[in-house]
């Protein structure tokens, strides 16, 4: 059994008809990209109040800041470490007898890793931030 030639006029009408096709779906792709509303986007409102310079200055001068996976700024300065929520200004600070607080002050490092931990590199120690307790574990140098 012979299959029938294809005609060229047939398949220049087919070629045609896939180049319109293709042609409307990436344009509309474009233009939906461009002009189209992200309804999660317009639905979730970000607000936050300004940061004042005299609530950053309780810490001293500022040595570092950094920002974690929950969007929290960390600011470590002279006299302690301080977290912005967008709204409030929280500080830490070492207390005597407190060993669930800073080791010390002198905040000069803040990192954080892999698993979302804030670390706090301070005079005394590296001190781990629990946020399920807001508190510190310390680890002093030897």
């Amino acid at each position: 059994m012979a299959i029938p030639p294809f005609s060229t006029r047939r398949r220049d009408h087919l070629l045609k008809y896939v180049f319109c096709a293709y042609f409307l779906l990436c344009s509309s792709i474009c233009w939906s990209s461009t002009f189209g509303e992200d309804r999660a986007a317009k639905d979730k409102r970000v607000t936050f109040s300004h940061l004042e310079h005299r609530q950053v200055d309780s810490i001293g001068p500022q040595v570092i800041s950094i920002q974690d996976r929950q969007g929290f700024m960390w600011f470590g300065g002279e006299r302690g470490l301080a977290r912005y929520d967008g709204y409030r200004l929280r500080t830490y600070r070492s207390v005597v007898g407190d060993s669930s607080s800073l080791s010390s002050n002198m905040v000069f490092d803040l990192f954080v890793d892999s698993l979302g931990q804030l670390w706090v590199g301070t005079g005394n120690g590296v001190n781990r931030y629990n946020a399920s307790t807001d508190s510190f574990t310390r680890y002093m140098y030897v």
